[in-house]
Protein backbone atom coordinates (compact mmCIF):
# COMPACT_ATOMS: atom_id res chain seq x y z
CA UNK A 1 0.00 0.00 0.00
CA UNK A 2 2.48 2.63 1.03
CA UNK A 3 4.48 1.66 -2.19
CA UNK A 4 1.48 2.26 -4.83
CA UNK A 5 0.70 5.59 -2.74
CA UNK A 6 4.49 6.41 -3.33
CA UNK A 7 4.45 5.71 -6.84
CA UNK A 8 1.12 7.84 -7.72
CA UNK A 9 1.76 10.60 -6.14
CA UNK A 10 5.45 10.70 -7.74
CA UNK A 11 3.08 9.97 -10.87
CA UNK A 12 0.89 12.81 -10.37
CA UNK A 13 3.48 15.28 -9.54
CA UNK A 14 5.25 14.46 -12.68
CA UNK A 15 2.26 14.40 -14.93
CA UNK A 16 2.23 18.31 -15.61
CA UNK A 17 5.57 18.48 -16.04
CA UNK A 18 5.46 15.26 -19.11
CA UNK A 19 2.65 16.67 -20.26
CA UNK A 20 4.10 20.33 -21.39
CA UNK A 21 7.36 18.73 -22.73
CA UNK A 22 6.14 15.40 -24.33
CA UNK A 23 9.66 14.48 -26.00
CA UNK A 24 11.16 13.77 -22.70
CA UNK A 25 12.51 10.48 -21.67
CA UNK A 26 9.83 9.01 -19.17
CA UNK A 27 11.09 5.64 -17.70
CA UNK A 28 7.83 3.93 -15.36
CA UNK A 29 10.95 1.10 -13.98
CA UNK A 30 12.49 4.04 -12.91
CA UNK A 31 9.89 5.74 -10.97
CA UNK A 32 9.27 1.92 -9.16
CA UNK A 33 12.58 1.45 -8.41
CA UNK A 34 12.64 5.10 -6.55
CA UNK A 35 9.75 4.25 -4.90
CA UNK A 36 10.80 1.12 -3.50
CA UNK A 37 13.55 2.97 -1.94
CA UNK A 38 11.69 5.44 -0.10
CA UNK A 39 9.25 2.44 1.27
CA UNK A 40 12.11 0.61 2.53
CA UNK A 41 13.81 3.23 4.11
CA UNK A 42 10.56 4.23 5.49
CA UNK A 43 10.00 0.16 6.52
CA UNK A 44 13.97 0.39 8.51
CA UNK A 45 13.27 3.69 9.90
CA UNK A 46 9.39 3.36 11.24
CA UNK A 47 9.01 -0.22 12.32
CA UNK A 48 12.52 -0.11 14.80
CA UNK A 49 10.68 2.86 16.22
CA UNK A 50 7.18 1.53 16.70
CA UNK A 51 8.95 -1.72 18.67
CA UNK A 52 11.35 0.58 20.93
CA UNK A 53 8.61 2.72 21.99
CA UNK A 54 6.46 0.52 23.98
CA UNK A 55 9.68 -0.57 26.15
CA UNK A 56 10.79 2.99 26.86
CA UNK A 57 9.13 4.43 30.04
CA UNK A 58 8.53 7.99 29.62
CA UNK A 59 5.48 9.09 31.27
CA UNK A 60 4.05 9.82 28.35
CA UNK A 61 3.69 6.53 27.63
CA UNK A 62 3.00 4.83 31.12
CA UNK A 63 -0.37 3.00 31.58
CA UNK A 64 -2.14 3.47 34.10
CA UNK A 65 -1.59 1.47 37.66
CA UNK A 66 -5.59 0.63 37.12
CA UNK A 67 -5.49 -1.04 33.83
CA UNK A 68 -2.50 -2.93 34.56
CA UNK A 69 -4.74 -5.24 36.92
CA UNK A 70 -6.38 -7.57 34.42
CA UNK A 71 -2.82 -7.74 32.21
CA UNK A 72 -1.48 -11.08 32.17
CA UNK A 73 1.54 -11.66 33.70
CA UNK A 74 3.04 -13.83 36.93
CA UNK A 75 1.20 -13.63 40.15
CA UNK A 76 1.81 -15.52 43.45
CA UNK A 77 -1.50 -16.21 43.70
CA UNK A 78 -4.39 -17.26 41.70
CA UNK A 79 -7.71 -15.67 42.07
CA UNK A 80 -10.84 -17.07 40.15
CA UNK A 81 -13.77 -14.88 38.79
CA UNK A 82 -11.99 -11.13 38.56
CA UNK A 83 -13.63 -8.67 36.61
CA UNK A 84 -12.66 -7.54 33.16
CA UNK A 85 -11.00 -8.99 30.40
CA UNK A 86 -7.15 -9.87 29.96
CA UNK A 87 -5.19 -7.89 28.18
CA UNK A 88 -2.31 -9.73 26.73
CA UNK A 89 1.44 -8.04 28.07
CA UNK A 90 3.98 -8.66 26.02
CA UNK A 91 7.17 -6.90 28.22
CA UNK A 92 10.33 -9.20 28.37
CA UNK A 93 10.26 -10.75 32.24
CA UNK A 94 13.92 -12.90 31.99
CA UNK A 95 15.69 -14.44 29.42
CA UNK A 96 16.89 -17.84 29.63
CA UNK A 97 20.06 -19.34 28.16
CA UNK A 98 19.97 -23.45 28.44
CA UNK A 99 23.23 -25.72 27.93
CA UNK A 100 22.02 -28.18 26.31
CA UNK A 101 20.67 -28.93 22.73
CA UNK A 102 17.54 -27.33 22.09
CA UNK A 103 16.36 -30.57 20.00
CA UNK A 104 16.60 -32.48 23.46
CA UNK A 105 14.23 -29.92 25.89
CA UNK A 106 10.67 -30.78 25.98
CA UNK A 107 8.52 -28.74 23.59
CA UNK A 108 6.47 -28.21 27.45
CA UNK A 109 9.34 -27.11 29.62
CA UNK A 110 8.14 -23.83 32.03
CA UNK A 111 9.61 -22.30 34.01
CA UNK A 112 7.92 -22.99 37.55
CA UNK A 113 7.90 -19.99 40.23
CA UNK A 114 5.72 -20.83 43.36
CA UNK A 115 3.57 -23.20 44.26
CA UNK A 116 0.02 -22.77 45.73
CA UNK A 117 -1.54 -25.24 48.09
CA UNK A 118 -4.79 -23.92 49.62
CA UNK A 119 -8.34 -22.99 48.31
CA UNK A 120 -10.78 -20.85 49.92
CA UNK A 121 -13.81 -21.12 47.09
CA UNK A 122 -12.23 -18.39 45.45
CA UNK A 123 -8.43 -18.06 46.00
CA UNK A 124 -5.64 -19.92 45.69
CA UNK A 125 -2.45 -19.14 48.24
CA UNK A 126 0.90 -20.65 49.75
CA UNK A 127 0.39 -20.87 53.21
CA UNK A 128 3.93 -20.65 53.40
CA UNK A 129 4.31 -23.12 56.99
CA UNK A 130 8.06 -22.27 57.36
CA UNK A 131 10.94 -21.01 55.69
CA UNK A 132 14.51 -22.90 55.12
CA UNK A 133 16.71 -20.63 54.51
CA UNK A 134 19.12 -21.94 51.87
CA UNK A 135 23.22 -21.53 52.31
CA UNK A 136 26.21 -22.32 50.68
CA UNK A 137 27.60 -25.57 50.34
CA UNK A 138 31.61 -25.99 50.46
CA UNK A 139 31.18 -29.14 48.44
CA UNK A 140 29.77 -27.34 45.14
CA UNK A 141 29.95 -23.55 45.73
CA UNK A 142 26.72 -22.94 45.61
CA UNK A 143 23.22 -22.98 47.17
CA UNK A 144 21.71 -26.74 47.04
CA UNK A 145 18.27 -26.77 47.21
CA UNK A 146 17.39 -30.26 48.21
CA UNK A 147 18.98 -33.20 49.25
CA UNK A 148 16.96 -35.43 47.69
CA UNK A 149 18.93 -36.17 44.33
CA UNK A 150 18.55 -39.16 42.24
CA UNK A 151 21.38 -41.85 41.11
CA UNK A 152 20.74 -41.30 37.38
CA UNK A 153 19.43 -37.42 37.62
CA UNK A 154 19.56 -35.66 34.31
CA UNK A 155 21.00 -32.33 35.59
CA UNK A 156 20.09 -29.78 33.17
CA UNK A 157 22.15 -25.90 33.18
CA UNK A 158 19.94 -22.79 32.52
CA UNK A 159 21.73 -18.82 32.85
CA UNK A 160 18.82 -16.97 33.98
CA UNK A 161 18.70 -12.72 33.27
CA UNK A 162 15.51 -11.69 36.02
CA UNK A 163 14.30 -8.28 35.75
CA UNK A 164 13.28 -6.92 38.77
CA UNK A 165 9.80 -7.82 38.93
CA UNK A 166 9.61 -10.82 41.30
CA UNK A 167 11.45 -12.13 44.09
CA UNK A 168 10.52 -15.79 43.07
CA UNK A 169 13.59 -17.88 41.51
CA UNK A 170 12.33 -19.57 38.06
CA UNK A 171 14.13 -22.29 36.96
CA UNK A 172 13.01 -26.08 35.01
CA UNK A 173 11.78 -28.66 37.68
CA UNK A 174 13.25 -30.36 39.70
CA UNK A 175 15.44 -27.54 40.95
CA UNK A 176 19.06 -28.94 42.46
CA UNK A 177 21.71 -26.29 42.54
CA UNK A 178 21.84 -22.90 42.49
CA UNK A 179 25.01 -20.88 41.97
CA UNK A 180 26.56 -17.59 40.65
CA UNK A 181 28.16 -14.21 41.49
CA UNK A 182 24.49 -12.68 42.29
CA UNK A 183 24.27 -15.12 45.18
CA UNK A 184 26.95 -13.11 47.12
CA UNK A 185 24.39 -10.01 47.39
CA UNK A 186 20.90 -11.97 47.99
CA UNK A 187 19.68 -14.42 50.46
CA UNK A 188 17.54 -17.33 49.83
CA UNK A 189 14.87 -19.54 51.29
CA UNK A 190 12.90 -22.46 50.40
CA UNK A 191 9.16 -22.03 51.37
CA UNK A 192 7.87 -25.32 52.87
CA UNK A 193 6.01 -25.90 49.42
CA UNK A 194 9.03 -26.42 47.06
CA UNK A 195 9.65 -23.07 46.48
CA UNK A 196 12.21 -20.65 46.59
CA UNK A 197 12.32 -16.96 46.97
CA UNK A 198 15.11 -14.23 47.42
CA UNK A 199 15.76 -11.41 49.44
CA UNK A 200 16.78 -8.73 47.57
CA UNK A 201 18.96 -6.15 49.28
CA UNK A 202 19.37 -4.19 45.51
CA UNK A 203 17.01 -3.71 43.11
CA UNK A 204 17.35 -4.48 39.79
CA UNK A 205 18.23 -7.79 37.53
CA UNK A 206 19.26 -10.64 39.27
CA UNK A 207 21.42 -13.28 37.19
CA UNK A 208 21.94 -17.27 38.38
CA UNK A 209 22.79 -20.42 37.60
CA UNK A 210 20.64 -23.05 38.40
CA UNK A 211 21.18 -26.63 37.77
CA UNK A 212 17.46 -28.63 37.18
CA UNK A 213 17.01 -32.77 37.38
CA UNK A 214 14.72 -32.33 34.49
CA UNK A 215 12.45 -36.22 34.45
CA UNK A 216 9.39 -36.48 32.00
CA UNK A 217 6.18 -37.06 33.36
CA UNK A 218 6.46 -40.43 31.12
CA UNK A 219 9.79 -41.67 33.28
CA UNK A 220 8.21 -40.77 36.68
CA UNK A 221 5.47 -43.17 35.23
CA UNK A 222 7.37 -45.51 34.93
CA UNK A 223 8.39 -45.55 38.50
CA UNK A 224 6.47 -47.66 40.80
CA UNK A 225 3.87 -46.28 43.25
CA UNK A 226 4.31 -47.99 46.86
CA UNK A 227 3.10 -47.31 50.00
CA UNK A 228 0.26 -44.70 51.53
CA UNK A 229 -0.14 -41.35 51.27
CA UNK A 230 2.16 -39.41 54.12
CA UNK A 231 -0.04 -37.59 56.56
CA UNK A 232 1.68 -34.65 55.75
CA UNK A 233 0.60 -34.51 52.27
CA UNK A 234 -3.01 -35.81 52.77
CA UNK A 235 -3.22 -32.70 55.63
CA UNK A 236 -1.79 -30.15 53.00
CA UNK A 237 -2.88 -31.29 49.80
CA UNK A 238 -5.97 -32.62 49.72
CA UNK A 239 -8.09 -30.00 51.24
CA UNK A 240 -11.28 -28.59 50.22
CA UNK A 241 -13.40 -25.80 51.06
CA UNK A 242 -17.60 -26.10 50.71
CA UNK A 243 -17.88 -27.24 46.96
CA UNK A 244 -21.40 -27.58 44.73
CA UNK A 245 -22.62 -30.96 44.76
CA UNK A 246 -22.04 -30.86 41.31
CA UNK A 247 -18.09 -30.46 41.29
CA UNK A 248 -18.25 -34.03 43.36
CA UNK A 249 -20.51 -35.74 41.01
CA UNK A 250 -18.48 -34.42 37.97
CA UNK A 251 -15.62 -35.61 39.45
CA UNK A 252 -16.85 -39.07 40.09
CA UNK A 253 -18.35 -39.41 36.93
CA UNK A 254 -15.01 -38.31 34.46
CA UNK A 255 -12.99 -41.07 36.70
CA UNK A 256 -15.53 -43.99 36.38
CA UNK A 257 -14.12 -47.48 35.51
CA UNK A 258 -10.48 -46.26 36.65
CA UNK A 259 -9.23 -47.87 39.29
CA UNK A 260 -5.34 -46.22 39.60
CA UNK A 261 -5.02 -43.20 40.61
CA UNK A 262 -2.25 -41.92 37.64
CA UNK A 263 -5.42 -43.04 35.37
CA UNK A 264 -7.56 -41.29 37.11
CA UNK A 265 -5.80 -38.14 37.28
CA UNK A 266 -5.02 -38.38 33.10
CA UNK A 267 -8.71 -38.96 32.67
CA UNK A 268 -9.65 -35.55 34.62
CA UNK A 269 -6.36 -33.61 32.26
CA UNK A 270 -8.19 -35.14 29.09
CA UNK A 271 -11.66 -33.95 29.92
CA UNK A 272 -10.52 -30.79 30.79
CA UNK A 273 -8.68 -30.09 27.73
CA UNK A 274 -11.08 -31.89 25.16
CA UNK A 275 -14.12 -30.54 26.33
CA UNK A 276 -14.11 -26.77 27.36
CA UNK A 277 -12.32 -23.73 25.55
CA UNK A 278 -9.55 -21.56 26.32
CA UNK A 279 -10.67 -18.20 26.68
CA UNK A 280 -9.53 -14.36 28.17
CA UNK A 281 -13.07 -12.84 28.71
CA UNK A 282 -13.48 -13.97 32.36
CA UNK A 283 -16.73 -15.38 30.91
CA UNK A 284 -17.17 -16.40 34.63
CA UNK A 285 -16.30 -13.09 36.28
CA UNK A 286 -18.44 -12.15 38.99
CA UNK A 287 -20.25 -15.13 39.73
CA UNK A 288 -20.66 -16.48 43.15
CA UNK A 289 -18.59 -19.89 42.75
CA UNK A 290 -16.55 -18.75 39.43
CA UNK A 291 -14.83 -22.93 40.01
CA UNK A 292 -18.62 -24.51 39.06
CA UNK A 293 -19.49 -21.94 36.89
CA UNK A 294 -16.65 -22.64 34.46
CA UNK A 295 -16.88 -26.52 35.04
CA UNK A 296 -20.82 -26.43 34.54
CA UNK A 297 -21.98 -23.24 32.53
CA UNK A 298 -19.75 -21.07 30.56
CA UNK A 299 -17.18 -24.21 29.92
CA UNK A 300 -14.87 -21.29 28.91
CA UNK A 301 -11.65 -19.55 30.86
CA UNK A 302 -8.10 -18.94 31.38
CA UNK A 303 -5.38 -21.21 32.22
CA UNK A 304 -5.96 -20.47 35.89
CA UNK A 305 -9.70 -21.56 35.97
CA UNK A 306 -8.20 -24.98 34.05
CA UNK A 307 -5.61 -25.52 37.02
CA UNK A 308 -7.21 -24.87 39.44
CA UNK A 309 -10.43 -27.58 38.02
CA UNK A 310 -7.82 -29.97 37.83
CA UNK A 311 -6.24 -29.72 40.94
CA UNK A 312 -9.66 -29.44 43.11
CA UNK A 313 -11.35 -32.27 40.90
CA UNK A 314 -8.15 -34.43 41.78
CA UNK A 315 -8.28 -33.83 45.28
CA UNK A 316 -11.92 -35.16 45.16
CA UNK A 317 -10.82 -38.64 44.24
CA UNK A 318 -7.87 -38.14 46.79
CA UNK A 319 -4.86 -37.15 44.63
CA UNK A 320 -2.73 -34.44 46.62
CA UNK A 321 -2.17 -31.73 44.49
CA UNK A 322 -0.98 -28.34 44.11
CA UNK A 323 -1.48 -25.27 41.78
CA UNK A 324 2.17 -24.11 40.21
CA UNK A 325 2.39 -20.10 38.65
CA UNK A 326 5.39 -20.19 36.40
CA UNK A 327 6.20 -19.55 32.58
CA UNK A 328 5.87 -21.47 29.55
CA UNK A 329 9.71 -21.27 27.96
CA UNK A 330 8.91 -18.55 25.59
CA UNK A 331 10.69 -17.44 22.38
CA UNK A 332 13.88 -18.46 20.94
CA UNK A 333 16.36 -15.70 20.56
CA UNK A 334 18.23 -16.65 17.01
CA UNK A 335 20.67 -14.03 17.78
CA UNK A 336 21.77 -15.04 21.22
CA UNK A 337 20.37 -18.48 21.19
CA UNK A 338 18.54 -17.95 24.40
CA UNK A 339 14.54 -17.92 25.08
CA UNK A 340 12.62 -14.41 25.87
CA UNK A 341 10.16 -14.90 28.09
CA UNK A 342 7.48 -12.43 28.58
CA UNK A 343 4.72 -11.65 30.87
CA UNK A 344 2.31 -12.93 28.17
CA UNK A 345 3.96 -16.28 28.60
CA UNK A 346 2.98 -16.39 32.40
CA UNK A 347 1.43 -20.19 32.75
CA UNK A 348 -0.96 -21.81 35.31
CA UNK A 349 -0.81 -25.48 35.81
CA UNK A 350 -0.79 -28.73 38.26
CA UNK A 351 1.37 -30.86 40.55
CA UNK A 352 0.10 -34.21 41.58
CA UNK A 353 1.94 -36.40 44.24
CA UNK A 354 2.22 -40.23 43.94
CA UNK A 355 3.86 -42.53 46.89
CA UNK A 356 7.06 -43.39 45.02
CA UNK A 357 7.14 -41.15 41.60
CA UNK A 358 6.78 -37.62 43.62
CA UNK A 359 5.36 -34.98 41.90
CA UNK A 360 4.20 -35.34 38.64
CA UNK A 361 3.32 -32.23 36.40
CA UNK A 362 -0.46 -31.89 34.37
CA UNK A 363 -1.46 -29.19 32.39
CA UNK A 364 -5.08 -29.48 31.22
CA UNK A 365 -5.30 -26.03 29.28
CA UNK A 366 -5.41 -26.62 25.25
CA UNK A 367 -3.22 -25.61 23.37
CA UNK A 368 -4.10 -22.28 21.95
CA UNK A 369 -2.71 -20.48 18.37
CA UNK A 370 -2.17 -16.97 19.81
CA UNK A 371 -0.22 -16.04 16.59
CA UNK A 372 2.29 -14.85 18.56
CA UNK A 373 4.81 -15.95 15.62
CA UNK A 374 3.43 -12.75 13.54
CA UNK A 375 5.48 -11.45 10.64
CA UNK A 376 8.94 -12.52 10.18
CA UNK A 377 10.21 -8.99 9.89
CA UNK A 378 8.50 -8.32 13.27
CA UNK A 379 10.19 -11.13 14.74
CA UNK A 380 13.66 -10.60 13.14
CA UNK A 381 13.45 -7.07 14.39
CA UNK A 382 12.50 -7.94 17.75
CA UNK A 383 15.11 -10.31 18.46
CA UNK A 384 17.47 -8.05 17.28
CA UNK A 385 16.22 -5.24 19.48
CA UNK A 386 16.40 -7.34 22.69
CA UNK A 387 19.79 -8.85 21.49
CA UNK A 388 21.26 -5.20 21.79
CA UNK A 389 19.08 -4.74 25.10
CA UNK A 390 20.68 -7.83 26.54
CA UNK A 391 24.31 -7.08 26.09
Amino acid sequence: YIFLAILTFMLFESKQAYQENSTAYFSLTGYANVALVITMLIALIAVPIFLVIPRVSFGLFRVDRALELNMSGFSDKVSLGDIGQIIVNSTVVMRVRVGAALESLPPDLKWRGISLDHYDGRDWSNTRDHYRRLRRTSRSGGILVTEDRRSNENLIEQDMFLEPFSDVIFAAPEMILITGEALNRTLMFEDGNDSVGVYRRMQGPLRYVVYSDLMSRAEKMGVAIEGPIPEAIQGRYLQLPELHPGVFQLAEEITAGYSGSIGKALAIERFLRENYGYSLDNLSAGADDPLYNFLMETKMGHCEYFAAAQAILMRIVGIPTRVVNGFKRGELNGFSDYFIVRQSDAHSWVEAYFPGPGWMEFDSTPVVDNGSQGFALTRWATQLLDSVDAL
